[in-house]
């Protein structure tokens, strides 16, 4: 889905869906009572969910931390967007991950949904944290894992019913990692004046893969920079206009003549940055590891690339005593994809890939036994 698609459902869907289940949760709880907010049992099962920005969701792990550290023999369970999981692995406090897939159609979101919400009530969530600011998607979804305690951001601006057993107001004033934190408040945590982000725990397949790319890429030895011109289709407006990365990136080469530039990010946003090397000029400036359709992902039969295909890589090597057959734009820094040449060989590497994706999604979640394959 598209993040305009999100929107809209939100807003309008949302609204419905936020004043239906407010208006059941109060004719229930005639019978239930009003829900709990009593003590919260040694070994809980504590949720956080945060869907949308990955840098809000690294900056939500001190109050992870103060759970942890409050709670120690609770179960911390994280609820993300599945293009986050990678960035949740790192964090060593959570001991579970539950994610939802909103790039491969609603479909796909709908059934993702509904595995999710199912695997989330059993065991009853005993406390919920809802990270959203303002979104009513969140809201909802805290509401359908039936968790005792629903703990939750409240502003004028955005109207999200009474889904949150507990609402906690956002101040703007304040840095969002106190924002996070001041939620913790209503379980008994400290807010500090300023709390701090933990460190990702990188090891593991995550550090063995960085140093294969890095190897590959020619970034193993001597000094580099990574360098991520993306900023998600939520944020555009803080941007840098693609020249000032020319301009930076080209300073930087010209002053420290044993610096190589990686240039990392999404490949959904591969059409921003992929010009920006090619206006940089510079052999030193590396673009590395597509997973955009310019290679064959998402088209034809082969899936979009998903963290479940890591592992699979794939290097093609032109050779021509005329280099003007090379299927290269006129800067030689990226892929004439109008070329009949390079159009066969990409024929060539879907094939590849299907045969590799295809044993990934029969294997899945049976790592041990796919081992005597």
């Amino acid at each position: 889905m598209t993040l305009a698609q999100m929107k809209f459902l939100d807003k309008y869907a949302g609204w419905v869906l936020c004043a239906l289940l407010t208006g059941v949760d109060r004719l229930l709880s005639l019978f239930r009572g009003s829900g709990g907010t009593g003590d919260v049992p040694a070994k809980a099962e504590i949720l956080a969910m945060k869907f949308w920005g990955m840098g809000s969701t690294v900056l939500c792990t001190p109050l992870l931390e103060a759970i942890k550290s409050r709670y120690p023999d609770c179960r911390l369970t994280f609820f993300t967007l599945a293009r986050n999981r990678p960035v949740v692995e790192l964090f060593p406090m959570v001991d579970r991950i539950v994610t939802l897939e909103i790039d491969a159609g609603m479909g796909a979101f709908a059934r993702s949904l509904g595995r999710a919400i199912r695997e989330l009530r059993h065991p009853r969530i005993d406390v919920a944290f809802d990270l959203e600011f303002f979104t009513r998607f969140s809201a909802i979804v805290s509401y359908a894992t039936g968790a005792r305690r629903r703990i939750g951001f409240k502003a004028w601006e955005k109207w999200r019913g009474g889904l949150h057993t507990e609402g906690v107001p956002f101040n703007r004033y304040w840095h969002v990692m106190r924002n996070f934190c001041n939620l913790g408040e209503k379980i008994g945590l400290p807010v500090p004046d300023g709390p701090v982000p933990e460190k990702p725990s990188i090891g593991g397949e995550a550090a063995r893969h960085a140093g294969e790319i890095m190897k590959e890429s020619g970034l193993g030895q001597g000094r580099f920079v990574c360098m991520n011109p993306n900023c998600g289709e939520i944020a555009l407006t803080r941007r840098w206009p693609a020249e000032n990365f020319v301009r930076l990136a080209k300073m930087m080469l010209d002053e420290r003549p044993d610096l190589h530039i990686a240039f990392i990010g999404s490949p959904r946003e591969r059409s921003f940055v992929a010009p920006i090397v090619d206006d940089i000029g510079n052999d030193r400036a590396v673009l590395y590891c597509d997973r955009s359709e310019l290679t064959g992902w998402g088209e034809a039969g082969v899936p979009r690339y998903h963290t479940q295909f890591i592992a699979i890589a794939g290097i093609v090597e032109f050779r021509a005593e005329d280099a003007r057959k090379i299927p290269t734009t006129t800067t030689k820094r990226g892929i004439d994809v109008s070329s009949p040449l390079y159009l066969q060989i990409k024929n060539k590497m879907r094939e590849g890939m299907r045969i590799f994706t295809d044993y990934t999604n029969k294997w899945k979640g049976q790592a041990e036994e796919s081992k005597k394959h």
